[in-house]
């Protein structure tokens, strides 16, 4: 899905197939971490997000929400070379089909979304009448 270096080199993250330690529908970052129950469904969106910590190289990879894996990136496997990265291309014949809705990438702290923000601020304005009102 992502390769951060280069994509004659198979470092990088995954949809994973059974074998090599993996599990059908897994993500996996090559060739250090792979999630140990599959992740992914067929013909389903998904949110995946992938987030590395520059000061302790601590790289995670969430599912929808929910820790899919993570690893120490020592080596800085998951940062990308020369401000270079390449989505769903690989050397060989090694990606599926399917569709992506967006992608960004951010170099900051991400904070929640603005109809989240909009609903905890809403939820908060609504227990705060209600507690008046007792």
């Amino acid at each position: 899905m992502i390769d951060f270096k280069s994509p004659l080199v198979d470092n990088g993250l995954y949809w994973t197939a059974a074998g090599s330690g993996a599990v059908l529908g897994g993500a996996g970052f090559w060739p250090v971490s792979f999630s140990t129950e599959s992740v992914f469904t067929p013909t389903q969106d998904h949110l995946l997000v992938v987030s590395r910590d520059a000061a302790s190289d601590l790289l995670t990879v969430t599912v929808d929400g929910s820790l899919a894996l993570s690893f120490t990136d020592s080596t800085g496997l998951g940062v990308f070379s020369a401000n270079v990265a390449t989505f769903f291309v690989d050397e060989g014949p090694e990606w599926g089909n399917g569709s992506v809705d967006s992608i960004r990438i951010f170099d900051s702290l991400v904070v929640p979304e603005p109809q989240t923000a909009v609903l905890l601020v809403a939820g908060l304005v609504a227990l705060a009448g209600q507690r008046r009102s007792q």
